[in-house]
């Protein structure tokens, strides 16, 4: 029994190596806007804050502009939910 908890710490012990090895990894792909985030800091905070800003709108007369008299279609809002998840600034109608 001593040999497969000695086993199964040096397994837990493995994973944690690994998965910090990926996370220090991908943050090289992620990068912090301000430059001083140490990776504690990055696990810590939301997907909030990395999430992109909501589309600015097309220009009066836009072909593309969105009417405001006109509510978004389910597939619209289906859209726009998927592709902006923590953003609440949503039209809900």
């Amino acid at each position: 029994m001593d040999g497969n908890s000695h086993c199964r710490r040096r397994l837990r012990a493995l994973a944690r190596a690994i998965m910090r090895t990926l996370i220090s990894y991908g943050s090289l792909y992620v990068a912090d806007p301000e430059g001083k985030a140490t990776l504690g800091d990055m696990l810590a905070r939301g997907p909030e804050r990395d999430a992109p800003p909501p589309p600015d709108d097309p220009r009066p007369g836009h072909p593309e502009r969105i009417r405001p008299d006109i509510p978004l279609t389910e597939l619209e809002r289906r859209l726009s939910r998927e592709l902006f998840p923590v953003r609440f600034d949503w039209p809900e109608d």
